[in-house]
């Protein structure tokens, strides 16, 4: 649990960087979560699901720049 927390506050940054702030919130949330609980919980693999998701349609270019400085 605490990998993921520390891999999702390092993925934010970079998220951020190229502007991706769907991404970049969605890792905020897990390393809250993460921080949150003292377990591997539903709501721990319930955001890490769907930040996996999210990471993957980014991957293959399909979702948008969302940063407000963006197009």
């Amino acid at each position: 649990m605490s990998a993921l927390q520390a891999w999702a506050h390092r993925a934010a940054s970079g998220f951020r960087i190229v502007g991706q702030e769907t991404l970049h919130a969605h890792c905020r949330e897990v390393e809250q979560i993460c921080l949150g609980e003292r377990h591997w919980s539903p709501a721990i693999a319930a955001a890490a699901d769907a930040l996996h998701g999210l990471a993957l349609r980014y991957a293959a270019g399909d979702l948008p720049v969302t940063g407000a400085d963006r197009p």
